[in-house]
């Protein structure tokens, strides 16, 4: 199990190095009307449109690595997020065909050409054919039963590819590892993509993974996402020792995450106790508690601390460890350690 920091350690240590070295790239006028990351200038009408903003920024120049001076060209925008070729190219690269999936059956629909379920899934209720069930026997409705359904879901998240593991997720799920691989280019995605989810499966890890399917979107540090649940230890091992002597990575990290070589880093899901906070990615998470601490600092009375120790404060609030913030301040929980 990772360590953790008690939160009365934190504020004695501070910010990570990494971080704190992104933020001189970084300012915000005492109004918080107006910033700048990365020679990026920002503005608003008013402190709160600037956080939105300002959450954007750091994402984008912090942690995915999307050089913003490069979308500013007058490009048009696009109708879709999607590429046919690059898909199939993806697709192709995907191990496996199906993924067990658990769900509960609400009804049977007798059908001339074949009975039908809806059954409601973890993220959706749906229509599935009857022989898509896993094991003997009939169920009834109100009962647990178990589906093997397609791995790839290309349609599911915009702009990404994604695919499930052949196993079948831990319930609950516990704490959820991320991986990220900065995939240079669309050519070395696919290459980087089949051999990421070749190495979790000999790994035999549960997980899901998407990649960028937009070939107009790279370079970014999160080209490929993994999510691995339960022992994440053996599928992270494979995945660095598949993937890190390849071509086509960038070497760049983000700021927010665990660097495991270039290239390649890791963080936790958030653990934010706040209400409302959830429904946010890793990285959108970390970019929102450090706009709201820089547009807090620079409203602040002079003589109400230093800009890192508001950060350092909103990381904490935010359930963050300031000095690893690929961590949160709460340890990671692994139901399969307990036999569930």
């Amino acid at each position: 199990m990772t360590a953790t920091l008690s939160p009365a350690d934190v504020p004695a240590r501070g910010l990570t190095p990494g971080l704190a070295a992104a933020l001189a790239t970084v300012s915000v006028r005492g109004d918080g009307c107006q910033a700048t990351v990365a020679g990026r200038s920002l503005s608003a009408d008013s402190p709160r449109d600037l956080r939105g903003r300002l959450t954007n920024a750091l994402y984008e120049e912090l942690h995915a690595g999307r050089d913003g001076a490069a979308r500013d060209t007058g490009t048009p925008p696009r109708r879709s997020l999607r590429d046919p070729e690059l898909e199939r190219r993806l697709a192709a690269a995907v191990p496996h065909d199906r993924t067990p999936v658990r769900g509960r059956l609400i009804e049977i629909l007798r059908r001339p050409g074949g009975d039908q379920l809806i059954v409601r899934l973890p993220e959706v209720t749906a229509r599935v054919p009857a022989d898509r069930l896993i094991g003997p026997g009939t169920p009834a409705p109100g009962e647990l039963v178990e589906l093997s359904l397609e791995a790839a879901r290309p349609a599911l998240s915009p702009g990404f590819f994604y695919v499930m593991g052949s196993r079948a997720l831990p319930r609950p799920t516990g704490s959820v590892r991320r991986i990220f691989v900065h995939a240079a280019d669309a050519d070395s995605a696919v290459t980087l993509w089949g051999a990421t989810l070749a190495a979790l499966e000999r790994a035999e890890a549960r997980y899901h993974a998407k990649v960028l399917s937009d070939p107009q979107d790279f370079p970014r540090r999160d080209g490929i996402v993994v999510y691995l649940h339960g022992d994440y230890v053996p599928g992270e091992e494979a995945v660095v020792r598949a993937v890190a002597p390849l071509p086509g990575k960038g070497a760049e990290t983000s700021v927010f995450t665990e660097r495991l070589a270039p290239g390649i880093a890791a963080s936790w899901d958030p653990e934010d106790p706040r209400p409302g906070q959830d429904g946010m990615s890793f990285g959108q998470h970390r970019a929102f508690a450090l706009a709201t601490a820089l547009i807090d600092h620079a409203l602040a009375p002079e003589g109400s601390g230093t800009r890192e120790e508001h950060v350092v404060r909103c990381f904490r609030e935010a359930g963050i460890d300031p000095w690893r913030p690929d961590r949160n301040l709460t340890p990671p929980t692994d139901p399969t350690a307990s036999g569930s």
